[in-house]
């Protein structure tokens, strides 16, 4: 290769995916317990721009000489350790004014490492950026993007508006792919805008574990799964493999699979058929590292034709549906790519978030209301595509929202997670088959809500 060849190639370089790839081995990890987000903590970053709001409530108390903040009577203050009591009251009253981020060191006279300090603590709990929060929402409702609706300020800001972004460049014509080459690669490029963002400058690292590992943005992720079975049981050796396990407790999972009536939920060993052509296979088993066996799903490996194919058809003809204002067809044929989204598994990890932020792109296309995740990518590795494509029915028919403002959507949502926390967590106290039906009959709207019925 001589002088200029070199320089070619020098400029061919995608730099801004070497920026990504060191943005992401710079990242403190995340608690393994993380993956489904299930711990209520402050996700959302304040930017420089953003105005600040104080919540009018929040006032300054002396907990023995340390700062604390009450919000309300009926909860301890908030204590701000290693700040001094004046500098954390200085910072209060130029929160009064209501600063952008990066005026409040001045305003407040404040040294800026104490200030960020300071956030670190009160952000998303009594100061605010409710500017921020309406930007992101007009683009992708904060409760359509999470597994549950919580506050959106749990929300990690880069992937909002990410998704935001995608569902944007969604095409409104099923015409804009000419054949199934075409698709797949624009499920790749939207698989890149949801890492990198649409500008290449808001990066979003997944909640998977194997993002630590293996992060390729709009690369299909073709390896193979190897397994070896002894007589101690069958055990992972490398490749993709996705947690299976049922989430919701022993209880749920009968009166799910009852209401369903497909009996047991699928288990050890199964492969999965559609159309004639194989989806993958549940298996009970452990890689070396693992504490114990466990049920995992293991995905098609290599790609077929016929795969995408499905895929592709699912999608066009969901697009044709809300052409047409067929709602009932659109959700039949969601429900299906969704199916087969999960199982094809295409990507190392953000398959999720992706192929959910286009379902919902459709919905709100022609339903006005998206749904929130839930847990329907797992219950999708546990039954057929029939029985899953009624289950994706029920939860667009209990999720999906009619309110109109921002705030009255996420009030409704909020109401509906509450219930169903309540339904789920009766039911995991129960034994007997008859108190479980009692449940069930006693508190319809927790059963409609945990899927369990039709309509």
């Amino acid at each position: 290769m001589n002088h200029f060849e070199l320089l070619d190639a020098v400029l061919r370089v995608p730099w801004v995916l070497n920026d990504y790839l060191n943005w992401l081995n710079d990242r403190p990890a995340s608690p393994k317990d993380d993956y489904l987000f299930s711990q209520s903590q402050t996700r959302f970053t304040a930017n420089d721009d953003d105005r600040l709001v104080l919540l009018e409530a929040a006032t300054i108390e002396n907990l023995r000489g340390e700062a604390g903040i009450r919000i309300s009577e009926q909860l301890a203050p908030v204590r701000i350790p290693s700040i001094p009591m004046a500098h954390v009251e200085a910072i209060l009253s130029a929160l009064h004014e209501q600063p952008l981020l990066v005026e409040l060191p001045l305003q407040s006279c404040v040294p800026a490492t104490e200030c960020d300090q300071f956030l670190r603590i009160a952000f998303g709990k009594f100061v605010f950026a409710p500017l921020a929060l309406e930007d992101l929402e007009k683009r992708a409702c904060a409760a359509e993007i999470v597994r549950f609706p919580a506050s959106p300020y749990e929300i990690t800001r880069n992937y909002w508006a990410n998704v935001g972004h995608l569902s944007m460049n969604v095409p409104t014509e099923p015409s804009a792919w000419g054949d199934v080459s075409s698709f797949v690669r624009w499920l790749r490029v939207m698989h890149v805008r949801l890492l990198l963002g649409d500008q290449f400058d808001t990066f979003y690292c997944p909640s998977s574990p194997i993002a630590r590992k293996r992060v390729e943005p709009g690369a299909l992720y073709e390896r193979l799964t190897r397994t070896v079975t002894s007589p101690l049981g069958t055990f992972i050796l490398d490749g993709p493999r996705i947690n299976a396990k049922l989430l919701g407790g022993s209880n749920y999972h009968r009166l799910l699979s009852e209401s369903l009536g497909i009996g047991e939920m699928k288990g050890d060993n199964y492969e999965y058929y559609d159309n004639d052509v194989f989806w993958g296979q549940l298996v009970r088993g452990r890689s070396r590292s693992d504490e114990q066996s466990d049920d995992w799903f293991l995905p098609p490996r290599p790609f077929k034709p016929a795969q995408w194919e499905l895929l592709w058809g699912s999608w066009a003809s969901a697009m044709n549906s809300v052409s047409r204002h067929d709602l009932s067809d659109c959700i039949t044929h969601l429900g299906r790519f969704h199916w087969y989204f999960v199982h094809l598994h295409p990507f190392a990890c953000a398959n999720q978030s992706l192929v959910f932020a286009l379902v919902n792109c459709l919905l709100n296309r022609i339903a006005g209301s998206g749904i929130p995740q839930l847990v329907l990518d797992h219950w999708a590795l546990r039954m057929d595509c029939k029985a899953y494509t009624r289950l994706f029915s029920r939860a667009v028919t209990r999720w999906s929202t009619s309110e109109s403002g921002s705030s009255t959507r996420h009030k409704d949502r909020m109401q509906k997670r509450q219930t169903l926390d309540g339904f789920l967590a009766r039911l995991a106290e129960l034994k007997a088959q008859s108190e479980l039906n009692l449940v069930s009959s006693g508190n319809p709207q927790g059963a409609q809500l945990a899927l369990l019925s039709d309509g």
